[in-house]
């Protein structure tokens, strides 16, 4: 009796997993991992494989002049900058078509950038914090400096 209790749970177990797995989406269909037009024929790879693998790419990705290298991650990541660069230029672009979260966003960014507004405040939104810090006269209050909260919140300071 005890050897068919546990084969119909073994059974049980194998039948539930295969629906499980049937009901899965097939995975996706994924890009092929290699470029071949990165790859520099006009190399013998038996000479040079890097520069074989990799020399279409690097003719037409050159160095940039303010960078020491230049890789697929750097030119992603600049890409990437750009893009959010102009996302936040447009959010930061007056007109009637911002919702809240946009001109918030777009606000935020707009004050940032206003490099003669922060040039003028100077160091004014930083005193409170400098006096906090000239204020210690031993290592133990160095706690309750870092502890206060009666400082102005981030989002209340403008300039």
């Amino acid at each position: 009796m005890t050897f068919a209790r546990i084969s119909f749970v073994a059974i049980a177990a194998v039948f539930s997993a295969s629906v499980a797995c049937a009901q899965q989406p097939p995975p996706a269909k994924s890009d092929p991992v290699i470029d071949v037009t990165s790859i520099d024929r006009s190399v013998n790879p038996c000479v040079d494989f890097y520069t074989y693998s990799c020399g279409g790419w690097m003719k037409k990705n050159p160095i940039p002049p303010d960078q020491p290298s230049w890789v697929a991650w750097d030119k992603m990541q600049d890409e990437n900058t750009g893009r959010l660069r102009g996302i936040l230029e447009e959010a930061a672009a007056t007109g009637a078509g911002r919702n809240a979260t946009m001109q918030k966003i777009g606000d935020y960014y707009a004050s940032c950038m206003d490099e003669k507004a922060v040039q003028a405040a100077g160091i004014k939104r930083l005193q409170p914090y400098l006096d906090a810090i000239d204020s210690l006269h031993a290592k133990q209050d160095l706690a309750q400096v870092a502890e206060d909260r009666s400082y102005p919140q981030e989002s209340n300071l403008r300039y």
